[in-house]
């Protein structure tokens, strides 16, 4: 509208000078005048132009920024709950694996006095001492306590148990479970005769532990035929360990397995690596997330191209 006015005018004055007698010189220049202005009109327009698409251009970008500070910062706040709550885990992980471990340097003192009190024992080769399934276990041969395939204590058998009661019975504020296991060497048949034997092992270790003097509150009995091996049973000399006695220290309220200990060991690794995502920078996450767009970007403009 303001050019076709000014046009108008320019029009107008030209119009008024020739009526005046103007020149042709004049109005030849009055004629390119009007020529420069309008290329400069259009010039300014086009300007103005290109100003409103940059204008248009930057408030895009206004409105992406705005969207990704918005992003972020929500970004931020649940970080903020995430790494909250992994330190309340974290410190309850730490407060559990402080009791384990305090535990377990129990269940090592134990093991170390239990070893002591038994080392004639150990070294006559009438027992051995071991960890099975994070529990302390005393295993006394079955060569050492019952003729083959009986299951009543030989004289030296009966010697050994009550050497091993006399020892136990000085054991405070711990239980016993006596524990009987055979080879897998049996007649065919539809009856395992193996529960009966390592039952019948187990009950007369445990008969003569209590006739010993020993509290049978404190005892309980278990038998597993051939199912619980420490040997490989294909052999003779893993046959002549897996038919054995076992007396089995149970844990005290204070102890826990080996395998608890472990598993929250591992849990603890998986907070702390929690922790350290957490603790990460937001703009390594931001700037991750724009380079995966931008590779995003580059396959797509990849494959309009190919097509």
């Amino acid at each position: 509208m303001k050019k076709s006015l000014f046009a108008l005018v320019i029009v107008t004055v030209i119009v008024g000078l020739l009526g005046c007698g103007v020149s042709k010189e004049d109005h030849e220049k009055v004629q390119k005048e009007l020529a420069n202005t309008q290329a400069s009109l259009q010039a300014k327009a086009q300007e103005q132009d290109k100003c409103a698409a940059d204008l248009k251009t930057c408030q895009m970008e206004l409105d992406q920024i705005k969207g990704d500070l918005m992003s972020l910062s929500e970004d931020y706040s649940k970080l903020g709950e995430e790494k909250q709550k992994i330190g309340e885990e974290y410190v309850d992980v730490k407060s559990q694996l402080a009791k384990i471990r305090m535990a377990n340097e129990l269940r090592q003192k134990a093991m170390d006095e239990l070893l002591a009190k038994f080392e004639s024992l150990i070294k006559s080769g009438k027992l051995t001492i071991g960890v099975n399934d994070g529990r302390m276990v005393i295993q006394l041969p079955s060569n050492v306590l019952f003729p083959v395939g009986k299951s009543n204590l030989s004289k030296d058998g009966k010697q050994a148990v009550q050497e091993v009661a006399e020892v136990l019975k000085t054991i405070n504020g711990r239980k016993f479970q006596v524990a009987g296991h055979a080879d897998t060497q049996r007649p065919k048949g539809k009856v395992n005769p193996n529960w009966t034997l390592s039952y019948s092992r187990a009950r007369a270790v445990f008969d003569l532990m209590i006739k010993d003097g020993m509290n049978e509150s404190l005892l309980s009995l278990a038998a597993y035929a051939e199912f619980s091996p420490v040997a490989d049973n294909n052999m003779p000399a893993g046959q002549e360990m897996n038919r054995r006695i076992e007396i089995v220290l149970l844990p005290t309220s204070d102890e826990l397995p080996m395998k608890q200990l472990k598993q929250i060991q591992a849990t603890e690794a998986k907070i702390e690596k929690k922790v350290e995502e957490a603790a990460a920078p937001a703009e390594e996450k931001q700037e991750k997330k724009t380079e995966e767009k931008a590779t995003e970007e580059k396959e797509t403009e990849q494959e309009e191209a190919e097509e």
